[in-house]
């Protein structure tokens, strides 16, 4: 009997079922229109947003994934409600990967499957970051990163970490936590001894997985304010909207035109949608300028060389706000800096969106 062909074209709908055969090393093997390769970092729908308990369940929408290792399809079916205050578990239920939930704190959510069973679900993984100057080396012994002071148990066994600022660059990259104390974090890779010394900064970058979870995607982010509960949002493709201002920088100890860092409520490595104001009470100077720039652009604090500038001029300054787009780095974080010839400046940055670029190319 003669087999039916059909030529596809940009305007061919497939359905899952359809089947198609494809030849391999010169043997035909059929397989099913879900089962072709999605194109690398694709990502529809799966769009998030506050469930019924709005303090402590996402609600995540159907929708499809590339797994972020390119090699697997990731179909979530139907609707799925995930709580950030519980332990994983497969289905409309906890989803935290370990520890507990933990106030102020940045959280992404990543779509995992099981390869052997098909299964698809979803958890939260605390985003935690650490640096340290001086004072964190290398241990051989048991592959360990040694910690003077403390903070280390921010990382959870199970959890992919990204670790820079060693000399020797066996220490840095991506390492697999195996344990963690407060001062003292072992990995799964080998390491080299290393005295402390350097800037070092230790990042998560991967969830500690279930078992048979093999493969995962990132796909939104929340954080939770001081009670531990999840800050209301809207969620439209890649941009995450807050529903209440989030204040992340209030500094009063300002020193006249010299850049400070500032750690944002967004993922690393987004587009940060901000507020800045900048306010002297008691200034006498007819100027004053608040910058605002991304980590590793040119420092200078004049008018019009700035990358997010406010500024006023004419008469006695008391304040100046401005709004606009930054980019975050790695940790986060961007710089600022003010003027303050005279008083006391104080400079608030407040956020009230991202666009989490990781999220289309993770």
């Amino acid at each position: 009997m003669p087999r039916k062909m059909t030529v596809l074209t940009a305007a061919t709908e497939l359905a899952d079922a359809d089947q198609f055969l494809i030849e391999q090393g010169g043997t035909n093997k059929r397989i099913t229109a879900d089962l072709l390769p999605l194109p690398i970092s694709y990502i529809g729908g799966l769009i998030t947003s506050n469930d019924t308990d709005a303090d402590h369940d996402i609600a995540i929408a159907p929708g499809i994934a590339r797994s972020d290792d390119d090699a697997a399809n990731m179909k979530l079916a139907s609707i799925l409600t995930k709580q950030i205050d519980g332990a994983w578990a497969v289905g409309d239920a906890g989803g935290l990967d370990a520890g507990s939930v933990v106030a102020n704190q940045l959280y992404s959510l990543w779509l995992i499957k099981r390869p052997d069973t098909g299964v698809v679900d979803v958890l939260f993984m605390r985003y935690a970051t650490l640096v340290r100057v001086t004072t964190v080396g290398v241990n051989t012994t048991d592959d360990s990163y040694n910690d003077s002071g403390s903070g280390l148990d921010i990382f959870e066994p199970g959890q992919t970490v990204r670790v820079t600022g060693f000399t020797d660059p066996a220490n840095n990259g991506l390492k697999v936590v195996v344990s963690s104390t407060a001062a003292k974090l072992v990995v799964a890779e080998n390491l080299v001894t290393e005295a402390a010394g350097d800037t070092i900064s230790i990042a998560t970058v991967g969830p500690a997985l279930p078992t048979d979870y093999t493969k995962k995607r990132l796909i939104a982010a929340v954080k939770t304010e001081g009670s531990a509960n999840i800050i209301p949002y809207t969620q439209s493709g890649d941009y995450f909207t807050y529903l209440v201002l989030v204040t992340d920088v209030t500094d009063a100890s300002i020193t006249d035109v010299t850049y400070e860092t500032g750690t944002l409520s967004v993922p690393p490595n987004a587009l940060a949608f901000i507020w800045g104001l900048l306010q002297n009470l008691t200034e006498t100077d007819d100027e004053g300028i608040l910058t605002i720039q991304p980590i590793g652009f040119a420092e200078s604090v004049v008018a019009g060389a700035a990358f997010i500038m406010a500024t006023i001029a004419g008469s006695t300054f008391k304040k100046t706000g401005t709004t606009g787009t930054v980019l975050t780095d790695g940790n986060s974080q961007v710089k600022y800096a003010a003027t303050q010839v005279a008083g006391s400046a104080i400079v608030s940055i407040r956020t009230h969106g991202f666009l989490m670029l990781s999220r289309r190319d993770p």
